[in-house]
């Protein structure tokens, strides 16, 4: 049972390490147009 509480814990860590990089990612994409418009507008 240890053994598979331990995998399971890494999937999750996993999935949350993917979703927190996704996210950041769009963040910054977002940012980066945001600004890019400003920069356009300027």
């Amino acid at each position: 049972m240890q053994a598979l509480d331990l995998s399971l814990t890494k999937i999750k860590d996993n999935c949350l390490m993917k979703m927190v990089s996704f996210v950041l990612l769009t963040v910054k994409e977002n940012l980066r147009i945001k600004t890019g418009k400003e920069f356009f507008k300027s």
